[in-house]
């Protein structure tokens, strides 16, 4: 109904009659294709122990996070090593390490949001031979940059890694 507003406005007549609207059925939920829950779990372990002389702590964490559009997530792996040594009771040595892993999966959500908002109803991603359907065409009022979110979020892929080391080594 929104669009025989919109194609009333613009041309004085109604795109849609009444029975097409009865007949559309329930429709494409567009939102409800691109969005999913985005559980986030984090984990971490940490052990330390030592001596009078000696300190030592090893830990690790890993922080995994799905994005609620779909094809967007984050993982992050990092493990930590401190020891720190008494040479004398004028010198100690310390040194620390971290080593970090980032694996993300990113998608232009601005424009896979904005395609689902403006994507009809009354069609869904597929045509019947299985092929995306262009939304651009559906209609003669449709944008013209309207594009299939689904497929947007199926077949581009901007997937990120990073390996990042730091170290620090102290003569105190």
């Amino acid at each position: 109904q929104l669009y025989n507003i919109y194609t009333k406005g613009k041309t004085g007549t109604e795109y849609f009659t009444q029975d097409q609207v009865n007949n559309f059925g329930k429709g494409t939920d567009w939102q409800d294709l691109i969005f999913r829950r985005a559980p986030i779990s984090d984990h971490s372990l940490n052990i330390s122990g030592g001596n009078a002389k000696t300190k030592f702590s090893v830990g690790s964490s890993v922080l995994d996070q799905a994005g609620i559009i779909q094809s967007s997530d984050y993982r992050r792996l990092v493990l930590r090593a401190n020891i720190d040594h008494d040479i004398s009771n004028k010198f100690s040595v310390s040194f620390n390490a971290i080593l970090n892993r980032i694996d993300q999966k990113t998608i232009d959500e601005t424009s896979v949001t904005r395609n689902a908002l403006e994507a009809p109803p009354t069609v869904g991603p597929y045509l019947d031979n299985g092929n995306y359907r262009l939304l651009n065409t559906v209609y003669p009022f449709s944008p013209d940059d309207l594009g299939n979110p689904v497929a947007y979020f199926n077949e581009v892929s901007n997937k990120s890694y990073s390996n990042n080391v730091m170290t620090n080594l102290a003569f105190i």
